[in-house]
């Protein structure tokens, strides 16, 4: 019988040494699991935590300032001279400048569209959304273009981000659309079909050039005529 109690308080004594092998093998473990997940991180993840840390400011000094990218704003004289040659648009070119409008309408080539650029005071007086004599005597000249391609035709909007708020155009986005819808509605009076017309107003989201100067502005206040060519 005391051999059996000398057992039994020999199981009852304390085992720290057991507790502490137990945490030292669950930090292990855990160890372990991290390597794994790292091991198998996403390079994208990885590759946005490197160039986050690159980006942050260095205690006492600057960070590295990304250089800026390339404006998306569109020139108003052709720029695309990779695109290979497109007989619409010399023949366009040939007929506006035929027609005396070479000082009035800009054409903008795109892959696969050419852009008719019309600086606004052409067709618009200033704040306000009805055809001049002079513009409406341009369209004129302009609709047997625009009616000779088969493509779809977008006739856009443009403003300067100067602000406008009367009863009837409380911003840029009012007026720009409204000009855009008064060419259209020009246009199929002039016989151009309806279905392939559509009016677009962009304010002044689509600048062209520097909105710091009065030239810059005047530039950015413009509707464009923009005709597929398919090419």
């Amino acid at each position: 019988m005391k051999r059996f109690e000398d057992h039994r308080m020999t199981f009852d004594r304390p085992t720290g040494w057991l507790l502490s092998y137990v945490d030292v093998m669950t930090l292990l473990i855990a160890l372990f699991v991290l390597l794994l997940a790292l091991s198998r991180a996403d390079e994208g993840q990885f590759r946005r935590l490197i160039d986050s840390l690159s980006l942050a400011p260095a205690p006492g000094g600057a960070g590295i300032v990304p250089e800026p990218t390339t404006s998306s704003t569109t020139p108003a004289a052709d720029t695309a001279s990779d695109l290979p040659p497109d007989p619409a648009i010399a023949r366009l070119r040939a007929e506006i400048r035929d027609a005396g409008l070479a000082g009035k309408v800009l054409i903008s080539r795109r892959a696969r569209r050419a852009e008719l650029v019309i600086d606004d005071k052409v067709l618009f007086a200033s704040g306000i959304a009805e055809l001049s004599a002079e513009g409406r005597s341009l369209l004129a000249r302009l609709a047997p273009l625009v009616a000779s391609g088969g493509g779809g035709v977008a006739v856009e909007g443009h403003t300067d981000p100067l602000p406008i708020a009367t009863d009837r155009y409380p911003s840029n986005w009012e007026l720009s659309s409204a000009r855009a819808s008064r060419v259209v509605r020009h246009l199929i009076d002039l016989g151009i079909d309806s279905h392939r017309l559509t009016a677009v107003g962009h304010a002044d989201t689509r600048p062209i050039d520097s909105n710091d100067n009065p030239n810059g502005r005047a530039r950015n206040r413009r509707v464009n005529i923009v005709l597929e060519t398919g090419k």
